[in-house]
């Protein structure tokens, strides 16, 4: 229990240390279960995924296009079109309202995702081979630390921390428990096989290291940078019990 409160009090204070008046109370640290982080979610449309967008009607309005950094296509007659983080219907939609002002009748349009840009998730710590892997299909979290050659002797397999950004930006750090006797006992059998979204980084800490508060500091720092992700307010949940 120890281990736990010192793990989220220091997450807790790096986070909230950049935001003037942001509480640091572990009593408020939202948990959110394992059976959340994993499900199944509708594809998002991100940045270098290759689109075909199809008019039934006015054929000669198709396009193929490539989602720019700035997450925008750009289309005939509407221009630049916010596509990345929103899901093939929904802009779909959108491109229907926008398409129905510019055409005399409503269109009928596709939106057909041809080829995935960004599919990478990023292991780093105490592995192996810390660095970039292709996200393969229900790549899980155990299964990223295999492909990056494994836990070393040196790893905290009750402290595995995952980042992931939410629509808004907003990153967020789940803490698995992937202990070899919590497997086998399946106390943390849900957390070695929940699944990665692309660009999640998976982080494996020293062993002992939650008992110090300035190393995961550092630790957890170099793990945003290590991703892109700026330090900000960020969510910490517990991926293997509610407590």
């Amino acid at each position: 229990m120890k281990n736990k409160t010192n793990l989220k009090l220091a997450l807790a204070a790096l986070f909230c240390a950049p935001l003037a008046g942001c509480a640091t109370n572990t009593e408020n640290v939202a948990v959110l279960p394992i059976e959340d982080f994993s499900v199944a979610k509708d594809y998002k449309i991100e940045a270098g995924d290759e689109l075909d967008v199809k008019f039934y009607y006015t054929q000669d309005l198709n396009d193929r296009v490539t989602v720019r950094p700035d997450g925008k296509i750009s289309l005939q007659l509407v221009d630049d079109v916010k596509a990345e983080g929103r899901t093939p219907a929904y802009l779909d939609d959108v491109l229907t309202s926008l398409y129905t002002e510019k055409l005399p009748d409503k269109p009928d349009i596709s939106v057909i995702v041809r080829s995935f840009g960004d599919q990478r998730v990023y292991v780093s710590g105490e592995v192996a081979r810390p660095g970039e892997l292709q996200l393969k299909n229900k790549m899980t979290i155990l299964q990223a630390i295999t492909a990056a050659g494994g836990f070393l002797n040196t790893a905290g397999r009750d402290a595995v921390l995952v980042v992931r950004q939410d629509d808004t930006g907003a990153s967020h750090i789940y803490k698995a428990n992937l202990t070899g006797e919590g497997i086998i006992k399946g106390e943390a059998e849900s957390s070695a096989h929940a699944q990665l979204m692309p660009r999640d980084t998976v982080f494996v800490v020293k062993s002992g290291i939650a008992e110090a508060d300035l190393a995961v500091d550092q630790y957890v720092r170099q793990l945003l940078l290590f991703n892109g992700v700026s330090v900000g307010a960020s969510g910490i949940y517990e991926l293997n019990d509610a407590d």
